[in-house]
Parts: C-alpha cells; structure tokens; sequence
C-alpha cells in the first residue's frame, strides 16, 4: 500500500473494522434516535430507556450510580440497572460489551495493557478484537486478530519507541519529522501519521500480510477488505483521510 501526503502537516487515519460490528453500529445509530422501552433480548419491561454517551470503559462508574447492573439484560450496546425496584437501559451508539469464549456479554476495556504475546510490548485489555504493538516499529507489524483470523501491517522504515497511554500508543519521530499514533477503540483500530513540517516524507509504503483463512482484497474506491473461505467480508481498512494543521480535511 502507497500513500502520498499533500499537506505540510497531514493524519492518515486507517481504520481496521470488524465488519459485523460496523453494520451493528450503523443500525443503532438509526434505532436509538428514539430509544425503545424494551431491551433485546426482550428479559423484562425496563421503566427507563436513555441513550447512553460513554462509548468505552469498564461501567464500574455507571454502576455506583444506577444501582446493581442485570448481566443478564446486557447487549452489544446497552446495560440495564436496578434501583429502589426501578430498571434503567442506558442504549449507547457504539459498543460496550462484547461476547467473550462462551458467548458471554463482557465490558469492553480499551487500555492498554502489557502483551503477553511473543514480541510485543502493548495490547489492548478486552474487547472482540486484539491489538498488539511492539516495542518499535522496526521490530514488527502491528498485529490485529479476532475470531476471523489475524492481520498484520508495517509502515515501511519506521522505528522509533513505544510510550502507550489509556487506549493509544504513540512512536515519537518513526520516521523523520513523522509522528504514528494507534488507538484501540472500542470498534475500530485507528492509525494516525502526524507530520512535523513540510521537509517530512509524503509518501508511506505499507506491508500486509493475513493469517490462514482471510484474503485482501482491495476495492475499485481503494478501500481494502479482508475476506474469509467463504468470500464474506470480516474487517476492512477504510480509505485513509488527511487534513492540515488548521484542521481543514483534504479532499481525497
């Protein structure tokens, strides 16, 4: 892959999406505009339905709050409590939980945590996908794996030393003048390439590469998908997209 800036200060953001969970979001940003008494799967009549507006985190806070959470109420995207025989289903446009080995719902928890995987310093603590980034980028790809299979990605010549904060791991200087930022958000991995000044480079050259069972495919728009045997779509990278220092998107 091949990516050339046109700005003196520019963010590439690439984004790796389990496809499952894109379509789910998209489908509960129309269904909470106005959000439903009842959660699915249907356990009981809840008094109180409310949009939610964390996106992430652990929901011990929610809990002090609201009263005993019901885990057995949970969903992709919403949590139920009890108080004073009262129930309350907080609806959140993205994901909070997710289905661990047993199809269990568990909260999602993007920080980054140390990775006990063979060669990596970093990963991202629960959710449907893993993370794991190395100590630097010249000691290997990124690695991202979920039930589908694994992908893995490098930007080409980089180094530079991990400093991992929350959900985001940042190599300062990775290339000259360039800064690279990953996120582990909660139905995204997110990529930003930070440039210092107009001397930093303007093309980046990337390495792919797919575990047993996914094939990359890229898109006539240039989007690349990641299809299983079945020639099902199980994770995409979305184009990338740049704007300058003003905050002003470029126009792909």
């Amino acid at each position: 892959m091949r990516f050339h800036g046109i700005a003196a200060v520019a963010a590439f953001l690439t984004l790796l999406i389990p496809s499952t969970q894109l379509l789910n979001a998209q489908s509960v940003t129309a269904s909470t505009a106005t959000p439903a008494t009842r959660i699915k799967p249907s356990v009981f009549q809840a008094n109180t339905a409310v949009r939610g507006s964390r996106t992430s985190g652990t929901g011990k806070a929610l809990a002090r709050t609201l009263g005993k959470e019901i885990l057995a109420a949970r969903s992709r995207n919403s949590r139920t409590f009890i108080q004073g025989g009262n129930y309350e289903t907080l609806i959140y446009p993205g994901s909070v939980n997710y289905q661990d080995a047993k199809g269990l719902w568990q909260p999602i928890d993007d920080t980054l945590v140390s990775s006990s995987l063979g060669g990596y310093a970093f990963q991202n603590k629960a959710n449907s996908y893993a993370s794991a980034f190395p100590r630097s980028l010249g000691d290997g790809p990124v690695h991202f794996t979920s039930s589908a299979g694994t992908v893995d990605f490098s930007l080409e010549g980089a180094h530079g030393t991990a400093s991992a904060s929350h959900n985001t791991v940042t190599y300062p200087n990775a290339l000259p003048g360039v800064t690279v930022t990953y996120a582990a958000n909660v139905d995204t991995l997110k990529e930003s390439l930070r440039l210092d000044s107009s001397a930093s480079p303007t093309s980046f050259i990337y390495r792919l590469g797919t575990g047993a069972g996914l094939t990359a495919r890229q898109l006539p728009g240039g989007a690349i998908v990641f299809l299983d045997r079945a020639q099902k779509v199980q994770a995409a990278f979305a184009l990338p997209y740049m704007y300058d220092s003003s905050n002003t998107a470029a126009v792909r």
